[in-house]
């Protein structure tokens, strides 16, 4: 049971355990007068605070629901008080609740380190805690603690710190005066990996958003198969002819690339190039016509006609990086749902683009999207999407404005792609929020070829979001290179992350051999229902100093996934130990670890360990963990990294889903199996053949 406890101070209580310590409030006026409220009543589940001169009042009420909480806040400021007449609430830092957190210890800080991406960092004080946090976990010694900062209906919070104290900041991005809203939810349990799906349903419900969970959300049919986006291949040199080179190029090398991705600098943009490109503006909604002679449409009918290829369209919610050219033909029909933006935090400009207004906003993303529809664009990626608190700066609250972006972007993709969208550039609460059905968000900042550092971030960045977030969206952890030395780490990432699969490989630099082992014979990637997360052993520890191997796991059916790395800052050697413990949910007793890449395996009982050692960033490991049944294990295709993803089990046995070398560890010897080597058979098999 969640409620206040006055003693000397408020806080919040679960049962007899202290969550919160201390609650002090605050609100700023935009004379930038701070006004600190008092306690002026106090109960179990509501709180009253008051100013001095009773002209700013705000009420905190408990809500708790299956060990859940969230904080309610009600509330007003006079803009007549004696504080500042005729000011208002700040459009940021509006309104403050302080407090500590009396369980300093491990735990995990997702913060946004720009507009865009949100990033892990592991912590063990309070002080340590970054601005503009969005959740927080702490492990308590076996049990945990979930805090999410929240979008409600017009204001959103975040957390910043405050000597060894936390601030949670409310603000609406507009001249807003009062609150009537959920601000901040938390939850407890001895489950990790349970608290975020537990906290965000109940979110979800107790602020009435129309969004669901990602398992309940559809899944678009085209990312369930192998892609290719034109960004790290062209930039610049995007054009028709060289798409249609590239679409060649699959087709020679036998690469069952089913869709494209027409990315950044396709579009009519007069003099852009990659130095100057977030200060230009979008001509029309048509491609650039001078790399593009036949149109947007002619280019896509040709992908489509000679290679078979869905294409998907890249576009920011701006127009461009720098809005719309008001002097061009795109202003010049749609004028009436444009406006300039007002330039608020970040004074560097305003940019002509559509207005935040829900009838002009849908109106606009509407004949956007039927342009690239009528073009034969089969699904659209948009970005940008962090920017909203920028881009609707006073033009009403943040919360109806990105409710209003996303409403109008999802019906459009709905109505035109049957939903096929990618959200980019876009992790702050009042995007998270507020989408309703849309299931596929990128997890990472943009891909760097050829950067071994890179990958360290991204693989914490991707697989730490996937906690926090996985359990409203499928991660798309972004395109990679099947040439470059991270290939193969990547590929086993994007095999693991239960997401969509996309190179963006150059042109002549596909590497079949590279590929494969993340899809089928037809395209069809060979993707997880969940997401691949890190080990609970590695989950509040900081794996770039503590000289202890990386873990990273999913599951297939009854069996885990299990990849380690070396992602040590000085890229010194690395140890640890693997068990069946490290992926979350394996519960029989015997299991059959097989590493992948030197195709060995071994028998692991309940609670033994296998230790580990990885020299250096390029030395990493993929093992799978099959339970083992009667004396044998059917491991699967050894050609594909999620073995036991590739076949199905039937009553008559197991029903192979592609061609290639099935295995099986067994005890015995087995009848039509060759012995590969101690205690692993196989045989060569077709697709959809049965084996008894």
């Amino acid at each position: 049971m969640y409620k206040f406890k006055n003693k000397e101070d408020i806080s919040v209580y679960f049962n007899d355990i202290e969550v919160l310590s201390t609650l002090s409030v605050w609100m700023n006026s935009t004379l930038g007068s701070r006004i600190d409220l008092a306690v002026v009543e106090a109960g179990e589940k509501e709180v009253r605070f008051e100013s001095r001169d009773k002209t700013a009042e705000l009420m905190l009420t408990l809500i708790e629901r299956g060990g859940c909480f969230a904080l309610k806040a009600t509330g007003r400021y006079d803009p007549s008080g004696t504080y500042g007449r005729g000011s208002h609430l700040q459009d940021f830092k509006g309104i403050g609740i302080d407090f500590g957190m009396p369980h300093e210890g491990k735990y995990i800080d997702a913060f946004m380190n720009c507009m865009f991406w949100q990033r892990p960092f592991i912590g063990r004080k309070i002080s340590e805690m970054k601005e503009r946090t969005q959740a927080l976990v702490f492990d308590r010694g076996g049990l945990y603690e979930l805090f999410m900062t929240v979008c409600d209906k017009d204001f959103k919070t975040e957390l910043f710190p405050f000597g060894r104290r936390a601030s949670l900041i409310a603000h609406s991005n507009t001249v807003q005066d009062q609150i009537d809203e959920y601000i901040f939810i938390g939850g407890i349990g001895n489950d990790v990996y349970a608290l975020p799906e537990l906290v965000v349903d109940f979110g979800l419900k107790q602020m009435k958003k129309r969004g669901k969970l990602r398992k309940a959300k559809k899944y678009p049919e085209i990312f369930e198969y192998l892609g290719w986006c034109s960004w790290d291949a062209f930039h610049m040199d995007v054009t028709e002819q060289n798409l249609l080179d590239k679409a060649q190029e699959f087709k020679e090398k036998n690469i069952p690339v089913r869709w494209m991705i027409l990315d950044d600098m396709w579009g009519d943009v007069p003099c852009n190039d990659l130095k100057t490109m977030h200060s230009r503006e979008l001509n029309s909604w048509e491609a650039a016509p001078e790399r593009f002679p036949n149109g947007l449409k002619g280019a896509v009918k040709k992908l489509k006609e000679q290679y078979r290829l869905a294409v998907g369209i890249w576009h920011p919610t701006s127009g461009y990086w720098w809005g719309i050219d008001p002097n061009g033909p795109l202003a010049k029909t749609h004028g009436d749902l444009l406006e300039y933006t007002i330039p608020g935090l970040w004074p560097d400009g305003s940019r002509y683009m559509h207005s935040f207004e829900k009838r002009k906003i849908e109106k606009y993303y509407d004949a956007q999207h039927a342009f690239y529809k009528d073009c034969g664009i089969d699904f659209a990626k948009v970005d940008n999407q962090g920017s909203t608190e920028r881009f609707s700066y006073r033009k009403g609250s943040i919360g109806v404005c990105s409710k209003n972006l996303h409403r109008a972007i999802e019906q459009t993709a709905k109505k035109y792609y049957d939903g096929a969208l990618i959200n980019c550039m876009g992790m702050p609460v009042e995007n998270f929020w507020n989408r309703t059905y849309s299931n596929v968000n990128r997890f990472s900042g943009d891909f760097k070829p050829e950067n071994r550092s890179w990958f360290i971030q991204h693989l914490l960045q991707c697989s730490y979001n996937a906690f926090f977030q996985g359990t409203v969206y499928t991660g798309d952890w972004d395109m990679w290179w099947s040439d470059d030395a991270q290939a193969k780490k990547n590929a086993v990432l994007r095999s693991m992350s239960g997401g969509p699969i996309y190179m963006s490989d150059e042109l002549g630099r596909s590497v079949k051999e590279v590929i494969m082992p993340t899809v089928f014979s037809d395209g069809r990637i060979i993707r997880l229902e969940n997401p691949a997360l890190p080990c609970q052993e590695c989950l509040f520890e900081d794996c770039e100093t503590n000289g202890n191997i990386f873990k990273v796991f999913n599951t297939i059916r009854d069996c885990g996934v299990l990849a380690v790395f070396n992602l040590n800052k000085e890229e010194k050697p690395v140890r640890g130990e693997i068990s069946s413990w490290d992926v979350n949910a394996l519960r029989r007793s015997r299991y059959c670890l097989y590493d992948w890449f030197r195709q060995e395996a071994r028998v692991l009982e309940k609670g033994e360990k296998f230790k580990i050692v990885l020299e250096n960033y390029d030395d990493f490991r993929l093992f799978l963990l099959v339970p083992i049944k009667e004396g044998r294990a059917e491991l699967g295709l050894m050609e594909k990294y999620m073995m036991p993803a590739t076949f199905r089990n039937i009553k008559e046995g197991v029903q192979v889903l592609d061609q290639g070398t099935f295995a099986v560890y067994s005890e015995t010897p087995l009848s039509g199996f060759e012995k590969m080597r101690e205690n692993i058979y196989v045989k060569k098999v077709q697709a959809n053949e049965i084996l008894k």
